[in-house]
């Protein structure tokens, strides 16, 4: 047998050695049984990588599924540089000027890494930027407003839309970026001054949510409470939980009745409190960790979970949680977390964790039985030689760092991992 830890593969190697050997190991990967493993396997933390190297200060997460520069992305440390992981071990990259957000942009050509500065910025003095996967690029600046402060940067998926949150004094702006045009979303201005636009909620087929500190605004584009009554937005998420559509939306403190965390059917004509006892919440996510869809609240206290009206603290963290991110790195989707933890269910996990169904390499197509726990079948072997084929770095499997990165030492470390099961 042609021993394939030898074999180097390279762009145009690669198509060769998976046309060669494509039908061998198939046959190999198919001959193995299916590997069901423990009955039972509720969600856990796991580490995300070495990241010992990450600071505590990550306020902004965003990931991106596939394509050159697939991996998780984190910014917002006073270091102002960015942090990436692609299944492998932590690296980072420092834009011309530092950054304080960075969000995943859904171009026609593939995902695009844009990360903006907050600061005042001024028509010679560009704040945002295109990672192309080696280097930083000046992005197209909205044409306005010039001498504001930009707060916050966001994408959402189908349809593909970025949004920029600016400041200045007691103005604010919302605008969108479609891969070709800026547009003015919304301008508005706030008496009592305030942090502007700073988190942003969206559900497909209705219109943007955006709230800032002191203000979330009503018109045809941005939805909310009136003007006071919910006064201290700092997380927005959008989701089903317990069955319903919903609108969640948290902070320091939305005013006396509601507490830290409100919801409203998706209308926003009211808003009613969800649970009470929340420290000051940071970040909002709906995610389904294996026992249903339920929002999480990243707080000063760590991770909380709200579900059949109650909240419940995901134990394990030793610190707060500042941002959150739904990511797929591989072994099924997880909920990606940053904050001031060193330690996440026991593990050293410095200041990134993932929460979510037992993560396993070699389920590749994130298949789970009954239990909750991970299968693995021929399916995995094919959705990893799609994903080899295609250049993705999520088959890295054996983390190599030095190029070319996939080689045909994944193939031998892919079968070994299935044959050893998830443990």
């Amino acid at each position: 047998m042609l021993n394939l830890s030898k074999v180097t593969v390279r762009s145009l190697e690669r198509n060769q050695v998976m046309a060669t050997h494509r039908l061998g190991l198939a046959v190999m990967v198919v001959l193995l049984p299916a590997m069901v493993y423990a009955q039972t396997c509720p969600p856990e933390w796991s580490a995300v990588g070495d990241s010992s190297t990450i600071p505590a200060g990550l306020r902004t997460l965003a990931a991106s599924p596939s394509g050159p520069v697939a991996g998780l992305y984190g910014s917002g440390s006073q270091d102002g540089r960015v942090y990436m992981w692609k299944g492998g071990t932590w690296s980072s990259t420092l834009p011309p000027t530092g950054v304080t957000s960075v969000a995943v942009f859904q171009a026609s050509g593939g995902d695009q890494v844009w990360a903006c500065l907050q600061g005042t910025v001024l028509p010679t003095a560009p704040h945002l930027f295109v990672w192309n996967g080696a280097s930083w690029d000046a992005a197209p600046v909205p044409p306005f407003p010039y001498n504001r402060n930009y707060r916050n940067i966001r994408a959402f998926r189908d349809p593909a839309v970025l949004y920029l949150g600016t400041s200045m004094d007691v103005f604010s702006d919302l605008v969108a970026w479609d891969g070709s045009t800026w547009t003015r979303v919304l301008g508005y201005s706030n008496p009592k001054g305030g942090n502007g636009i700073i988190d942003f909620g969206y559900r497909s087929g209705a219109a943007v949510r955006a709230g800032g500190l002191v203000h979330y605004s009503f018109s045809t584009h941005l939805c909310g409470g009136q003007f006071a009554l919910l006064s201290q937005i700092s997380a927005i998420a959008v989701g089903n939980v317990d069955g319903v559509a919903r609108e969640f939306v948290g902070g320091p403190c939305l005013n006396e009745t509601l507490g830290h965390v409100a919801m409203s059917p998706g209308n926003a004509a009211s808003w009613t409190t969800v649970g009470d006892g929340l420290a000051s919440v940071n970040c909002l996510q709906v995610f389904d960790d294996g026992n249903g869809p339920a929002l999480f609240a990243g707080t000063g206290l760590g991770l909380q979970r709200w579900v059949g009206g109650n909240w419940t603290t995901v134990s394990g963290l030793n610190g707060d949680v500042l941002s959150m991110t739904v990511f797929d790195d591989g072994s099924g989707p997880g909920l990606f977390v940053s904050g001031g933890f060193t330690v996440a269910g026991g593990v050293s996990a410095v200041h990134v964790a993932r929460w979510g169904r037992k993560a396993c390499f070699v389920n590749c197509d994130g298949s789970f039985g009954s239990g909750g726990c991970p299968t693995a079948n021929a399916l995995d072997f094919t959705c990893f030689m799609n994903r080899f084929q295609s250049g993705d770095p999520r088959a890295n499997c054996d983390g190599s760092t030095t190029p070319p990165i996939l080689t045909a030492n994944d193939f031998m470390c892919f079968l070994t991992r299935y044959v050893n099961g998830c443990t």
